[in-house]
């Protein structure tokens, strides 16, 4: 199924208590395209603030994510080993403060803008977690705090390397810390070629 058009928010507030299972995502978008996410606030102690799945060409503005366990953006987090892109959206002016990792960890992501969002005050000052299953994704903005680029991933298929791009005065940090959310890793399905 793919929605389309859907706007989530404005002012959509979801808090969760302490006694709840901390594995549940405050908001989950999966098979959509062209939606908008936007003026949201949520506070933890959710695993993930906003999570992500096969998602395409929208925009997730606005938001403000506080204290989850995990993530505040955890991208392509599915179980299972269920494949799934999140590619071409724009993540722009989010604050995402008190996670437990990262600001944002992105997997299985490709060609989408981060901008101008307030990734500081996550632990270990960790902002944005751009892993081995991402490419031709865009990072600007100054608010970043530390970001780790392990990206290289063939986005386009063309057997050759997306590398991310990053600007903004950010720090660069190597390596990323351990995927503890459970999701089985991309993997790459190729045809075999002949030796």
């Amino acid at each position: 199924m793919t929605t389309a058009g859907l706007t989530l928010g404005p002012g959509a507030t979801r808090k969760r208590k302490e006694d709840s299972h901390a594995s549940q995502r405050a908001i989950r978008v999966f098979d959509a395209d062209n939606v908008m996410i936007a003026d949201n606030v949520v506070s933890g102690p959710w695993r993930n603030g906003f999570s992500p799945f096969r998602l395409a060409n929208s925009q997730i503005q606005r938001n403000q994510i506080t204290g989850p366990v995990v993530d505040g953006v955890r991208t392509s987090s599915a179980g299972g080993g269920a494949l799934g892109q999140v590619v071409r959206n724009l993540f722009s002016s989010n604050r995402v403060a008190g996670a437990g990792r990262a600001g944002v960890f992105a997997q299985r992501a490709c060609a989408n803008q981060f901008a101008s969002n307030d990734l500081r005050g996550n632990a270990a000052d960790l902002g944005l977690v751009l892993n081995d299953s991402t490419g031709a994704n865009v990072v600007a903005g100054v608010e970043n705090a530390v970001v780790v680029d392990n990206g290289a991933f063939d986005c386009d298929d063309d057997g050759r390397t997306d590398p991310n791009i990053i600007t903004g005065g950010v720090t660069h940090r190597q390596p990323a810390p351990p995927d503890t959310g459970g999701a089985a890793p991309a993997r790459r399905q190729r045809v075999p070629q002949p030796l």
